[in-house]
């Protein structure tokens, strides 16, 4: 069984009880803390390869779970049409710089 621990000496701890013996675990980081929580759990529930594969198919056909390649396209879209646009508006900014320049000189 695995207990959440405290933050204690810079780290945040969690246990993992045994029939016969208690073992302490830390991590810098409550996120990673977490992960580990989570998979230990789930090498507890699921103590078999047969049962962790069942398990395992069935979470990948659950709902919330499919469509990860289709998101990660559109991301990948997103991202290269944020750097297009960006790139577009630093030549607006330097064409407008340089515009200033001009008009200064040409005042002068």
């Amino acid at each position: 069984m695995v207990h959440m621990g405290t933050f204690e000496e810079d780290r945040f701890t969690w246990q993992l009880y045994t029939s016969k013996n208690k073992y302490q675990f830390g991590h810098f980081d409550e996120i990673q803390r977490q992960h580990w929580i989570t998979d230990m759990n789930l090498v507890t529930d699921y103590r078999n390869k047969s049962d962790l594969y069942e398990f395992d198919k069935e979470f990948s056909k659950r709902p919330e779970n499919m469509g990860k390649e289709k998101d990660s396209s559109w991301k990948l879209a997103l991202e290269s049409d944020n750097q297009r646009l960006t790139q577009l508006l630093n030549e607006e900014r330097r064409a407008l710089y340089d515009e200033e320049i001009v008009r200064e000189l040409a005042t002068r």
